[in-house]
Parts: structure tokens; sequence; C-alpha cells
């Protein structure tokens, strides 16, 4: 630990973990191949992931022994490659190279289909249960990413090497963010090396499965990958995806900001770790040495990719020109730039014109200079000064987006249209449905969402008060039908005091706050959602 660092409390408290909804049989194996003894302060935190993970396990389980006999016959027949005509694009580079950057602007082409988080964080599952999680999670984790506040949620894209963990531990994210002890055997499964044949056979169908499920719903659009240990991969890459058909791109970034983003990356995630961190100083080598490793096995598998199938820039020049870059980049892997994707590409960018990343405030640690790296300021020239900056123009409706108002208002006018229909659908069936409040803060979210285009923390507070509003709005008018025309139709008379007594009853038992709180938080996520579509 650093010195700066504070001590560590006496109870690690739970976060929503990446493993949350992994499946049972995948933290058996995270903590027992080797054994893994948390200490008693990791306690609560693992037993919130493993209550979450019986939670996650019951809901992927229908689909997960539905598919096992049609996965394992394919797999077997197919050899273990995926034969996808329209082919795939994989982002390389070491994490913190500005990888998710440049995902998250390739994504803006609708010619693409990327996992996404609700899918990486329950593979075993399918399009049922990936559809109801992308709902279900999105009042449960953050609008941010905990270790640099770029946008995240459940729907955003996502790196299939989260899959390959939560199915069967097949990754290096055990030992890089759960449990530093299992580092250096974890590690292996980074360049898939020194590997014995049943953990490669493991990975390589776990891989093959799950993109295998993400391909049912994107035939026609061309895969895109983003996972920094496929930098290390090339090869079973193009064993998997098919040689002629896998274009890559590989973006670097200068070493030292890599190094410190690292540094800064891992202990800011401390809140995933079952066990106490490295010292800083061993935390660093470790990265200074991967990372190396990383680049130069890159380097060696270069010559195995042909002409046109990969491209090479760096993050310096796409931050400087952003469109400029992704126009080389698409044209050097002869994909056609349109202006749809240039139109998305630019919203994005709007979205993002105050980010800045955290190397620029930060002092150079001790990854600065180091001989070690000085082969990858040479590879990828990083000596030469950044392309003539060109920041993206403004999109058209960035005006418009401005002004909310008339999202106010539509979110006002679909919860009165929502509450109406929440009571006719009452009166016909004489049933409270308390949990429609959160199907309604979803449309009233989403309603809002779209007509403004870029939400904002006030849209999205607007909206979680209007979710309260309507349930509270239709209470007592479903207690009259669903409570007394249901048991008491005789009853010629019901008062008011009646109707809230048994309203306040009703609301304050069941599941009726936990809906409330769904939709509520639901239409607070969706309001107040940064100006960047995930699809």
């Amino acid at each position: 630990m650093s010195e700066t660092d504070p001590p560590p409390s006496p109870v690690a408290f739970p976060y929503p973990h990446f493993m949350a909804l992994a499946p049972l049989d995948a933290w058996a194996r995270l903590l027992l191949r080797p054994p893994l003894a948390p200490a008693p302060r990791y306690w609560l935190r693992l037993a919130a992931g493993l209550g979450c993970s019986i939670v996650g396990t019951g809901l992927t389980l229908p689909e997960r022994l539905l598919l096992a006999p049609w996965l394992a016959y394919a797999y077997q027949s197919s050899g273990g490659a995926i034969d996808h005509p329209p082919g795939a694009l994989v982002i390389l580079g070491y994490f913190r190279t500005g990888t998710t950057h440049l995902h998250y602007l390739l994504n803006s082409d609708p010619r693409f289909i990327t996992p996404r988080w609700a899918q990486v964080t329950a593979p075993q599952g399918f399009h049922a249960s990936w559809m109801f999680l992308r709902l279900f999670l999105v009042p449960f984790l953050a609008s941010r990413r905990p270790q640099d506040d770029v946008a995240f949620g459940p729907d955003w894209p996502a790196e299939d090497d989260f899959a390959c963990h939560n199915w069967a531990c097949a990754s290096s994210l055990r030992g890089r963010l759960i449990a530093p002890s299992r580092y250096d055997s974890d590690r292996r499964f980074h360049f898939l090396d020194s590997l014995t044949a049943r953990e490669i056979e493991r990975w390589r169908y776990v891989q093959w499965a799950f993109l295998r499920k993400v391909l049912t719903a994107g035939r026609g659009r061309m895969l895109l990958l983003k996972s920094p240990s496929h930098t290390a991969r090339v090869p079973e890459l193009q064993r998997l995806l098919g040689r002629e058909r896998t274009r890559f791109i590989h973006i670097s970034r200068e070493p030292a900001d890599v190094v410190n983003s690292n540094v800064a990356m891992l202990r800011r995630l401390h809140l995933y770790r079952l066990e106490d961190p490295p010292d800083e100083r061993v935390l660093r080598e470790r990265i200074i040495e991967e990372y190396a490793q990383t680049e130069r096995a890159y380097l060696e598998s270069r010559p195995l990719i042909g002409p046109g199938q990969l491209h090479e820039m760096r993050y310096e020049d796409l931050r400087a020109d952003p469109l400029g870059e992704m126009k080389r980049a698409y044209a050097a892997l002869d994909l056609p730039w349109t202006s749809g994707a240039e139109r998305r590409s630019a919203r994005y960018l709007y979205s993002v014109r105050d980010y800045r990343p955290a190397s620029e405030s930060r002092p150079r640690g001790l990854g600065f200079g180091d001989e070690r790296l000085g082969f990858i300021d040479e590879a990828f020239g990083h000596a030469r000064p950044a392309v003539a900056a060109r920041p993206a123009p403004p999109p058209a409706e960035a005006v418009e987006s401005r002004t909310r108002r008339r999202a106010w208002i539509g979110a006002a006018v679909a919860a009165v249209a929502l509450a109406l229909l929440w009571h006719l659908i009452v009166r016909q069936t004489l049933n409270r449905h308390d949990w429609l409040a959160w199907p309604a803060g979803v449309l009233i979210g989403a309603a809002a969402l779209r007509l403004a285009r870029a939400g904002s923390a006030r849209l999205g507070w607007w909206c979680a008060a209007l979710t309260v509003l309507v349930a509270l709005a239709v209470s007592m008018p479903n207690s009259r039908w669903a409570y007394y025309k249901r048991y008491d139709p005789a009853r010629e008379q019901v008062t008011w005091t009646d109707l809230l007594a048994t309203s306040r009853h009703e609301f304050f038992t069941g599941m009726s706050l936990f809906w409330l709180f769904m939709g509520a938080a639901t239409a607070y996520r969706f309001g107040s959602r940064p100006p960047i579509s995930p699809n």
C-alpha cells in the first residue's frame, strides 16, 4: 500500500460487484481452485456477492439448461470457430490506452454489434434474461465507471473478457481485481500462455459460446470486440473469428501515462477486492512488466495480420483529431465511412467534450522513463507530436439539446397517460398491480430522454418525482376497485378515511415500496443519462 493511503476500514462494505450475477459454480471456481480464504473484514462483501449470485443463478438457469445441448453440439461441429460473414473488428491496446473511448466511438456506428454489460455480467443467460437485466440493473449501477467517471450502465458496450471470467473464471480478472495473491497464476489467461490443455479449452469454449449467443441478434452486423487482454491473443482470435474476416485496430498511448493510469485505476477498484492490495511498488512493477510483455506479444504477432486488416493509431492523435483519425482508420480497413457514422460519432464526441483524462493533471511518477517501455515509444512513434487539433464540430441537434422544456412537458404528459392506463387495468382486473410503478418509471424516463436527447440531473429528479406522483395519485382509486369492489362489492359507501387507511396499508406491505423504488430510480437514471447513445 502507498504511504498516502488511509488505513483500511475494519469492514469491507459491499459494492455492486462485476461478479454479482455470475453463477454459483463460477464463484466456487474462484474460491476453491485454488482455495482462497478472504480475511474476516471481507466476509460481508463476499456474502453480498454470493447472495446476488443466487439470484443470478436462478435467473439464467432455465436458458442455460435449454441452450447447453445446442451449444455443445454447435461447438463440436464448428471446430470452435465462428462463421460470421460480416466479420469482426477487434480493438487492441493495453489497459488505459484509450480503448474504451475508441470502443464507444466505433459503437456509434450502427453497423457494429458489441457485447453489453448486462450480457457480460450474466454470460450464462440469453435474450430473455439479458433483456430483463438491461432494465433491472439500471437503478443499481452507477452511471459512471468508478475508475475514471466514463459513462457506464447495463446497456453500454462492455469487455467480453468479463464474460469469460463470470462464466468459468477463464480470465486474468481474478488476480487483477479480486485476489491479488492469484495474480501470477491468473495472468496466464491474459497471454493464453502456459495453460494446461484443459484450461485453454475452457477459455476457447466460453469465448466461443458467449460470442455465438451475442451474434444471434446481429447476423447482418460486424462484431466489435474490446478487451485489453486481446492485445496478446491475436493468433487465437484469428483462429476463433477467421483470419480473413478479422480486422484489428491497435491504439497506443504515452507509456508513462499508461502506467500511472493503471496504478490509479487498480487503487480505485479496491471495492471489488476480497484481499488486501499489494504494495504500490509491487503493483507498479507488475504493470510495467505485463504492459511490456503484452505489447511485445502484439508486435510479434503483427506479421500474421494481412494487408488491409490492421490500423494503428495513437491516443494523442485520436484526442486531437477524432473524426479525422476515425476516417483514416475506416479507410485503412476498407470500411465505408457513412454520414450516419459521422453524425453519431459527432454526437458522442460533443457529449464528452469536457472530459479530461486524469493523466493530464496527475504528476508523472515512477513509471516515467522506464527503459523497459522505451520500445513502445519507438514502435508506435510517441516521440512525434500529436496531429493538429481539429475538434469535432457540434452535431446539428446540439443547440436543440440545451433546452429540455419539451422533455419536461412530455414526461408529465406520459405520467398522466400512464396513471390513467394503470387505473384502467386495475378496474378491469380488480388488482392493484403495484408492480406497474416500475414500467411507469421506465416509460416516463425513456420518454423524457428521447425528447431531450441529453439527460440532466434536474430532468432525472423530475422524472423520479413524476413516477412517485403517479403511484400516489392512483393509490386511492386503485384501492377502491382492487379492495372494496373485489372483496366488499355490496358496500354502498366508502369514506375517504377508509380509502386512505386501505391505501396506506397496501402501500407499505408486500413489494409495493420495492417496485416504487425501481420505478423512481430507473426514471431518474434515464432522465439524467449522459448524452451518449449506448446502442
